[in-house]
């Protein structure tokens, strides 16, 4: 308990613009990092929100490229490998493979620093590109068990709660929210069914995947997305 006290303080401390770096240990992995344009922690009374923006682009300068996973249920992530002309999409696709970056997680989820979650909002910003074959754009964004050596083609399992399940291609302005309630009665009479809880992301971490892969996989140069996240601090009270 003593350590879930001390994150609820130091989390008291900051206002409702929000703070970089108060979970910094929790932040993107190597794999990943160079594609956050900014994660910030914010608090209003008992309620937690963690927000990031994700820029698949990546960081111009940076060294590292980010690719479509070469395999089913595979982890979007980082290579050293950066894309020239002269290499065909196969070449590409391998030349990649022999160069991922391991820590491909957009962030661990702690509940003694985060809360404990219940409500998420994704917002499409920008439609990731695509070749043609309309793979690459149907991207799952879940929490799942944390690896430390998890890189792109890392086939993702072990999947606690998935924010996105794309069936079909991402488009600017979608927005994917958690939970779902029952609209209908809701503005009569608040929701005639309860909500149930999500799962519980306590030391779960945060993951870009694709469902299906495109044959070869393919360098990324668009695709935007805002994570907004939501716990309540479970410290407080007499």
């Amino acid at each position: 308990m003593g350590n879930r006290r001390l994150g609820a303080r130091r989390l008291a401390a900051l206002d409702k613009r929000g703070q970089e770096g108060l979970d910094a240990s929790l932040q993107s992995g190597e794999g990943m990092k160079n594609a956050i344009v900014s994660h910030r922690v914010s608090r209003e009374g008992a309620v937690i929100t963690t927000e990031i923006h994700v820029d698949l682009q990546g960081k111009p300068g940076s060294g590292h490229a980010f690719f479509s996973p070469a395999g089913d249920a595979g982890i979007i992530g980082a290579t050293t490998y950066v894309p020239v002309a002269t290499d065909n999409a196969a070449t590409q696709e391998t030349n990649a493979g022999n160069a991922t970056v391991a820590g491909a997680h957009l962030m661990q989820w702690s509940n003694a620093v985060h809360g404990r979650i219940f409500e998420t909002d994704v917002i499409v910003l920008e439609k990731p590109n695509t070749d043609g074959a309309d793979k690459s754009d149907r991207i799952d964004i879940s929490f799942a068990t944390y690896g430390a050596t998890d890189a792109l083609n890392t086939t993702l399992d072990n999947v606690t709660l998935r924010l996105v399940q794309q069936a079909d291609a991402l488009a600017e302005g979608d927005r994917h929210l958690l939970p779902l309630g029952d609209d209908a009665n809701a503005a009569e009479e608040g929701e005639a069914v309860r909500i149930q809880a999500l799962a519980d992301c306590n030391e779960k971490a945060l993951y870009l995947s694709c469902p299906a892969h495109d044959n070869p996989g393919i360098h990324y140069t668009a695709g935007q997305f805002l994570i907004t996240l939501r716990g309540y601090d479970t410290t407080v009270g007499f």
